[in-house]
C-alpha cells in the first residue's frame, strides 16, 4: 500500500490521508471493479468524488472474495 501511495501522492496538489487498506488476494481485479462500478463519480484518473455510503461499501469489500 504504501508504494502505491508514493506512486500517487506527487502528482497531487494537496495532502491526503489514508481512510483505509485493503489487502486482498486479487487486489488489481478488486480495482478494476471498484473503478468500473464509480466510473461515473470520477473527477480525475484515480480520483473520485465519494460519499460515505460509497466509501463504506468499499471497505466491506476486502471482505468478500466472491465480488470479483
Amino acid at each position: 500500500m504504501d508504494k502505491r501511495l508514493n506512486q500517487l501522492t506527487p502528482k497531487l496538489p494537496f495532502n491526503i490521508t489514508v481512510e483505509n487498506k485493503i489487502k486482498h488476494k486479487a487486489i488489481y481485479k478488486l480495482e478494476k471493479f471498484l473503478h468500473d462500478k464509480f466510473e461515473d463519480k470520477r473527477i480525475n484518473g484515480e480520483w473520485f468524488r465519494l460519499n460515505k455510503k460509497d466509501v463504506e461499501y468499499i471497505k466491506t469489500q476486502a471482505e468478500y472474495e466472491e465480488v470479483i
